[in-house]
């Protein structure tokens, strides 16, 4: 959560939700505007006849909550909110507010940022995807536009590249900042240490990381693992 600063006293903070994209999950492209049911049989499976492009992603760009507390917050009124993504079209934001709205009607007079949260984490993945899968169509809005909702600002087909190009850099901020263990000598390092290494073998400096620091035992092996990492990852 970040705490933005105060407007007119009143208190607003954003939380960022990160969907965890179960295995298997696709990112589609279809060239037909008919919502829900693009790019699909009768009985929910792909039609590739329908689809322009698809692509396979680890991880999504996070949905953001802002939300503004006024004075009459928990007596009367619910928060004020905005809920936007990178990815998302308009019609599902919309879809997103509503339950938003549901939600406080149900818990009137009660704390709700939190059941907010709470509902995106466990129950909204399945309202903007169909079988695990994104599926993005030509822009277009719903007929009745709710303010509240910032779908994404660039067109169909720009988006899908802005997807990958985030979910490459997420997956190197993982494998930089998570451990990785020698099969031989069991030792473990951070991907920041292995890549610093990598550079050092491959700018002959020993002075500035020793191998022997990391893995005397499996050099070979840890230089190949690296060398893997940066040709997946771009870096």
């Amino acid at each position: 959560m970040v705490i933005l600063d105060d407007k007119a006293g009143l208190r607003s903070f954003q939380i960022f939700v990160w969907y965890p994209v179960p295995n298997g999950s696709k990112v589609l492209l279809s060239l037909r505007p008919n919502r829900t049911m693009v790019g699909t049989n009768n009985d929910g499976s792909q039609d590739v006849g329908e689809l322009f492009y698809t692509c396979s992603l680890k991880h999504l760009p996070p949905v953001v909550l802002t939300c503004l507390l006024p004075w009459s917050y928990l007596s009367t009124c619910a928060p004020y909110f905005t809920i936007s993504a990178k990815w998302l079209d308009e019609p599902k934001f919309s879809y997103l507010c509503a339950m938003f709205d549901e939600i406080w009607t149900e818990l009137l007079g009660q704390e709700v940022v939190y059941r907010w949260v709470d509902w995106l984490n466990s129950s909204s993945w399945s309202c903007i995807s169909l079988n695990n899968s994104i599926i993005l169509v030509p822009d277009a809005t719903s007929d009745v536009v709710d303010e509240r909702a910032i779908a994404r600002e660039v067109l169909v087909g720009s988006t899908i590249p802005l997807m990958q190009d985030y979910d490459e850099k997420r997956s190197q901020e993982i494998f930089l900042k998570s451990l990785h263990e020698c099969g031989i000598c069991l030792s473990e390092n951070t991907g920041v240490m292995l890549l610093a290494w990598r550079l050092t073998m491959m700018l002959n400096a020993k002075s500035v990381l020793s191998p022997s620091a990391l893995c005397a035992k499996n050099n070979i092996m840890w230089g190949r693992i690296v060398l893997v990492q940066q040709r997946k990852l771009a870096f």
